[in-house]
């Protein structure tokens, strides 16, 4: 009886809805085919979609109040976007990381996470460290 409470919950939290942890292994999958800014804006998109699906399906007063619960934290995340991808970009520069795949991007927004990029910006090329330090300077 009580595997039943388990598997509900395990199930309940594989749902493609971004603060859990469905949400975050959709986002991961995402990630290796767009951009990780885009991919977070993407997941949540799916997220607020899973949400009409499930009051949809089913509309009792329990899941609306569940519902009505998931979509602060999926509104929270949503404004938290530019913070997460300013961290990452400050991880980036951070750390020393060693990455097979390079990517030819023109756009700072336009950082994937599993590759080391090559910045061109008006008909010049940046590695991204260097363009990185030249963009954390302004601030």
């Amino acid at each position: 009886m009580i595997n039943y409470y388990f598997y509900g919950i395990l199930l309940f939290n594989l749902l493609p809805i971004y603060p859990l942890d469905g949400g975050r292994i959709l986002n991961l999958l995402v990630e290796l085919f767009t951009p990780y800014k885009l991919s977070i804006k993407i997941s949540i998109l799916i997220s607020y979609f899973s949400l009409l699906i499930i009051f949809l399906i089913n509309s009792s007063n329990n899941i609306i109040l569940m519902i009505m619960f998931l979509l602060v934290l999926i509104i929270k995340e949503e404004k938290k976007i530019n913070y997460i991808y300013h961290k990452f970009i400050l991880e980036r520069y951070l750390n020393n990381y060693q990455f097979k795949k390079t990517k030819i991007i023109s756009n700072k927004d336009n950082f994937y996470r599993n590759k080391k990029h090559i910045i061109r910006n008006k008909n010049r090329y940046y590695y991204e460290k260097e363009y990185l330090s030249k963009i954390l300077k302004k601030y």
